[in-house]
Formats: C-alpha cells, structure tokens, sequence
C-alpha cells in the first residue's frame, strides 16, 4: 500500500533514529539530525495501562488453533522458557502450545540462560506424560540469547534463582504439600530439601554442588560486595540459533521474555528472512526510555522496522477476561474471601486484546517505554501476507468483557 509524502519522512526519520543508535565513533557522527527540524509526526496515545502484561500465552494459542484448524505440524520457540504457569507453577508457553498444537513431525524448542530452568523444561519433555508420549520433537538449550556469538557469558541471575528455590525469598509451601511438580523441584531436590528421585542422574547440573549449596546458602541475595561464583553461559544470536538447529524453518511462534531489548538479542536476521509468522516479546525496562534526539523509542523503531519486513505490530494489552476465558498465569492461586483461605483455579482473571502499533499502511509513534510496573507489556508482530492472522485481533478481543476499554481494541 502506498505511503503519504508525510508517512514516508515519518519512516526515514525513524530509520535514522535507528542507524543513529546502532552506529559507532565516526559512523554514528555521520547521522545528523537535520538542525532545527522537529520530529514529523504526533504521538499517537495509548490506551490506560492497569496492570502488567499476561505473562502466559495459552489464550494466544488457544485462538491460533481456530485460525488453524489444519491439523499440520507446525514449529514453537520459547525463548525464556521456565515451567512457572498455572495453577502448580509447572507449565511454560512450549507445554502450553503442545496441548493445543502436538502433530507429529511439529518442533517444539525451548531456550533458557538458567540451566535448571531448561533441564526442567527437557525432564517435562521426555518424561511427563502427555508430552513424553507426543510424536514431536522436543528440545531445551541452557543459552544466553545475545547479539553477537561465540563465547559465554556470566548468568548471575541464576543465584536469584537458585535462592528463591532455597525458601530464602520465596515461599513454595502451599505447592510442596499439594505434592505440586512445581518449577522448584528438580532444584530443591539438588539442595537435599526433597528426596531426590531416580530420574534426576539423567539430568544433572553442570554446576559443582559446592557452588550450587553457597548460591542457596547466600542469604545477601543482592548484596554484590559478597563474592559469587563465576556462572558461564555459552551466547548465541537468536538468528544463528535459527540456522543452526532449526535449518532456517519457518517459526510458527516465537515467543521471547528474557528482560532484554529487541536489538539484544539478534532478531535481524530472522526479519529480514521472514522467519516467523507470530512473535511477541516482552517490552521492559531493559528496551530504555525514549531517545531525546529523534524522539522515538526502541519500540517505535522495531514497529519501523518490522513493517520494512512485512509485520504488522501490535501492543498486546491486559484486559478483564470473560468467564472462562482468563489466561492459566502465575498467579492463578487465588483467595476465598469466604473460606479464608486460598484455592488453586484452572483459569486466571485476565486476557488480553491488541492495539495497533503498525501495519503497510500505517505507523502509530507512541514513544512507549517501560518506566512503571503497568508498563510491562508484550510487543506482537504478525505476518501480514498470511491471511489466517488477519482475525486474530477480532478473536483476542472476544475474551475481553464487553465493558472493558471497548473504544481502544481493533476493530472487527
């Protein structure tokens, strides 16, 4: 579709702004902002953000299924891919999208920079029934999805969680005596606070247990004067990741929270190629605020730079979901004001529906960013040559209750 005069100096300012921010030294100094011009174009507003983002996809997948019907095989990628969803904090977005999407021949991969979480993802995988008796190969990688390859990075995160699973800071009470196969286990297991059981030889730690006793033992989780073990993690480009294990096929989803930014983890390529046909991303305070030069953030210039490739993007926003139709999020413990108590719940309260950022015809600049709690929300960009998507704003709406922000959701 063709673009207004205007339209167009509103994309070569953005992708300027772009070239500005991933240039270096004299490169960098060549992109000038033209002197005295102002950015050409208005924000456009968002809609009220109330809460943060619904950190499960199942609803997502749950109406992929109806605009696929086709009984296919078809490929997943979950990159950040810990077991912490519903109700037994035990299901992640890969378990999720083989409930709804397990043909024979489909690809399903999970990738984690925390080896406990990605050994706990394999052991589900290989060993937990329906998804060990699925006929579709099922993958998890300990990797730090980064912009450059080769090499490893330190993981000090992972002594937050490895503490967390220590009972320092967390609280997995109610899950152990609900015999839950919670998130924790297979760490607690290794730390000697449950039995350890047969199959976890098969998945052994690459971390000494010395190492893995002192991260649980650290009661100063955030105290940085304490020395910590070294924790290496070998890094790769999400793109690389791609070619190499996936040969390049067409990823049907891919889902990234990693609390980094788009340009962090080397996305490029598989835009350029085409490579997917639904992602979402969580957007944090790792993307940055907006940059005071050409007044754009990283999410205005990833909306440029997906139409560039054909995606259209969306901001994928919470809303209060209709019976039935909440998400299975973490958090679907919920209290009985009457028992006093709390219960587990199948189902979750919120859903969520899509704003649009950017289509062929169209740019919206917002300057979104995450600076407050509500602010965390996903980024979704949709291929806009496949015609089966093009009802997925519509479906995504129906779970939202009719009174909620009906003036902000995309049209039918």
């Amino acid at each position: 579709m063709a673009l207004s005069a205007a339209a167009h100096s509103e994309l070569q300012w953005i992708n300027d702004s772009l070239r500005w921010a991933t240039a270096r030294g004299h490169a960098r100094r060549a992109i000038r902002r033209p002197a005295g011009q102002e950015a050409p174009f208005i924000l456009h507003a968002l809609p009220r953000l109330e809460r943060w983002h619904v950190t499960s996809q199942d609803r997502l997948f749950h109406h992929l299924r109806q605009a696929w019907p086709t009984l296919a095989p078809r490929t997943m990628v979950d990159v950040g891919c810990h077991s912490g969803h519903g109700p037994h904090a035990n299901l992640s977005d890969a378990l999720l999208w083989l409930d709804l999407f397990n043909e024979s021949g489909g690809v399903v991969v999970g990738i984690d920079a925390h080896e406990e979480f990605a050994l706990d993802l394999q052991r589900r995988f290989d060993l937990v029934p329906p998804y060990s008796m699925m006929d579709v190969t099922k993958r998890a990688y300990t990797l730090a999805i980064t912009n450059a390859d080769g090499g490893a990075i330190n993981f000090p995160s992972a002594r937050m969680h490895i503490s967390c699973c220590a009972e320092i800071w967390c609280n997995h009470s109610q899950l152990v005596y609900s015999r839950s196969d919670h998130l924790c286990r297979m760490t607690q297991m290794r730390l000697g606070l449950l039995p350890a059981e047969p199959w976890l030889a098969r998945y052994p730690s690459s971390l000494p247990p010395t190492t893995f006793r002192l991260l649980a033992a650290n009661a100063t989780v955030w105290n940085t004067a304490r020395p910590h073990p070294r924790i290496p993690v070998p890094r790769m480009r999400l793109d690389t990741f791609w070619k190499q294990h996936l040969q390049e096929r067409t990823i049907d989803v891919l889902k990234v929270d990693i609390d980094q930014s788009w340009r962090e983890i080397g996305l490029e390529g598989l835009l350029q190629r085409r490579g997917f046909r639904v992602f979402v991303m969580e957007v944090d305070g790792s993307w940055g605020g907006v940059n005071s030069m050409w007044n754009v953030s990283q999410v205005d210039q990833l909306v440029w730079l997906s139409r560039e490739h054909g995606y259209d993007s969306y901001l994928k926003i919470p809303c209060e979901a209709q019976k039935g139709m909440g998400s299975v999020e973490r958090g679907s413990w919920q209290w009985d004001w009457r028992r006093r108590k709390y219960f587990k719940s199948s189902v979750g309260t919120h859903s969520a529906y899509l704003f649009a950022l950017g289509s062929q015809a169209e740019i919206r600049v917002t300057n979104f960013h995450s600076k407050k709690y509500e602010d965390i929300q996903d980024i979704m960009l949709l291929d806009s040559t496949d015609a089966s998507l093009t009802s997925l704003p519509a479906r995504m709406r129906s779970d939202c209750k009719a009174s909620y922000a009906l003036e902000h959701i995309i049209p039918a």
